[in-house]
């Protein structure tokens, strides 16, 4: 009953496999290849080539995911349970995909364990050569994003990408609402995925806060590449909830994104999605221009779903603010799996201030 993941499902029926008739569970190249055409639809579009392949227990192959960057496979083994089938699943994927990617794509693996083992390990190494391009960029429509595989820090555990694949439709979503000419802001901008979709949609004046340096020179890199670096945008490093706290009370913006990382340090200080949300939710509402939306996420894994919305709603009724609340799920290639909340890439909503 506890949010800690204790067992993986193989197979639900694996007792019946000496019936008579009864069906074998399906091989771990049949798997892989049942996730690849449930992407059909996404691959073939040729809107990107950035796409997650594998969801774990979501495509039945536990502890297990693969993306796709460019003309590269990033296969992450995040269980145990998954050390005896990531080769001959990521080879299956790579054989299928060989016209995309060519006869022998890059492949890189990343170690993911938890906990991990004691000792020094090689956590990112390239299994699969010849070695990605560096700089290794991404297409999603008309923008373009560098990825890094983590090659360079090989002994780094959870190797930050720089871009995330699940948050595709939610990029959508904010685009679509964009007014002409309107007034955004981007907190906790990571590499400015959002903000690029932002000012690609037309939007008039964009400002992406985030207190590391590298990944604002990172967002600035990207924003270049897209075509979209002008004085629409401005990026400013500082803490997103000072940032917020010291907007003044009149200040109003189009459009808000709240994408926080699970926790935070800011010199002394900490913050955690869990603890501090509500109070950031409620700050960002009260700088919502009548019409307005703030797109806020959580990945707190030990939550309901249901929790985020109370916690939006609650917050909205503080800030005297009538709002109505929409889904923002992950994107269709990071699919959650019902009844297992530990596999779901993060919750989301889409909150528009009533006018």
């Amino acid at each position: 009953g506890g949010p800690q993941l204790v067992a993986r499902i193989w197979s639900a029926r694996g007792g019946d496999e000496g019936r008579e008739g009864a069906r074998k569970p399906a091989s771990i190249e049949e798997r892989a290849l049942r996730a690849l055409a449930r992407r059909e639809k996404l691959l073939a579009s040729g809107e990107t080539d950035a796409v997650r392949l594998v969801h774990g227990e979501a495509d039945a192959l536990p502890g297990l995911f693969v993306d796709r960057f460019g003309s590269a496979l990033r296969v992450i083994v995040a269980g145990r349970a998954a050390l005896p089938i990531w080769e001959r699943a990521s080879a299956a994927l790579a054989s299928t995909l060989s016209k995309e990617l060519g006869a022998e794509p890059s492949r890189v693996l990343v170690l993911a364990l938890r906990p991990a083992p004691p000792g020094d390990l090689e956590c990112v190494r390239l299994v699969a050569e010849p070695a990605p391009p560096v700089p290794l960029v991404v297409r999603e429509g008309a923008l373009r994003f560098r990825v890094d595989l983590g090659l360079g820090e090989p002994a780094r555990p959870r190797p930050g990408v720089g871009f995330f694949t699940d948050q595709r439709a939610n990029r959508r979503r904010v685009a679509s609402r964009v007014r002409a000419g309107g007034r955004y802001l981007n907190l906790f901008a990571h590499t400015g995925a959002f903000s690029a979709a932002l000012l690609a949609a037309g939007a008039g004046d964009v400002t992406s806060v985030d207190l590391s340096a590298p990944y604002l020179a990172q967002l600035e890199e990207n924003l270049e590449r897209s075509g979209l670096a002008s004085e629409r945008h401005r990026s400013v490093r500082r803490d997103a909830r000072r940032f917020v706290n010291e907007l003044a009370d009149g200040e109003r913006f189009d459009g808000i994104v709240l994408d926080p990382p699970t926790a935070a340090g800011a010199g002394r200080s900490y913050w955690s999605v869990r603890g501090g949300l509500a109070e950031l939710v409620e700050r960002c509402v009260r700088h919502l221009a009548p019409g307005g939306f703030l797109l806020v996420t959580s990945n707190d894994r030990s939550a309901r779903s249901a929790q985020l919305a109370e916690l939006v709603e609650a917050a909205a009724g503080r800030a005297s603010t009538p709002v109505r609340v929409a889904d923002a799920a992950p994107s269709p290639d990071s699919p959650n799996l019902r009844g297992f909340p530990e596999g779901a890439a993060f919750k989301g909503l889409l909150v528009e201030r009533m006018r």
